[in-house]
């Protein structure tokens, strides 16, 4: 239930799913489990405005994948702390951790490879580094087609129309 509040905006509703079955979890050994609920809990926070959260969130997420050896959950961990990060203006953060959830999941082939790539280039566009971002969208872009993640190409695209934008190319960003 938690998931389909995300996805259609309603982030409040998803976000008190998920600290209702952190609560029912309690104390029961459970870690995959709270893992993924504080990696969604992060990013959820990370729409939300609370920064400050969802880099908790994620801290708690990564140490639980971090304890349990789960190098292919604590990627997506990573990725949402340094959202936080590049959201609550920590450049420097957002650069260390979106770069390497980055790396870590082409070494991986992660399934959500695309997605970790194109938050890597959303903060070489804030850092009008319009380049080095037109590198990484189209990177992402080969990974999202090759995959056939539809909903990725949609936001690769927006960002690599603000990209071109940036740019004053505006004909090349209408196409």
């Amino acid at each position: 239930n938690a998931t389909i509040f995300q996805q259609i905006g309603d982030n409040e509703k998803s976000n008190e799913i998920y600290q209702q079955a952190v609560k029912i979890i309690g104390d029961r050994s459970a870690p995959y489990l709270l893992g993924r609920i504080y990696t969604e809990m992060s990013f959820i926070n990370a729409a939300l405005n609370q920064y400050s959260s969802g880099i908790e969130y994620a801290k708690k997420a990564f140490a639980i994948f971090e304890k349990c050896d789960d190098e292919y959950h604590k990627v997506s961990a990573e990725s949402a702390l340094g959202l936080n990060f590049l959201y609550k203006s920590d450049w420097k953060k957002a650069e260390l951790y979106l770069n390497q959830a980055a790396e870590k999941a082409l070494d991986l082939n992660h399934h959500q490879v695309a997605l970790f790539i194109c938050n890597a280039a959303q903060l070489q566009l804030l850092q009008d580094d319009f380049a080095e971002a037109e590198n990484l969208l189209i990177q992402a872009n080969t990974f999202a087609g090759e995959g056939k993640k539809d909903w990725i190409l949609i936001q690769i695209s927006y960002y690599w129309s603000l990209c071109l934008l940036a740019q004053r190319r505006n004909l090349v960003a209408i196409k």
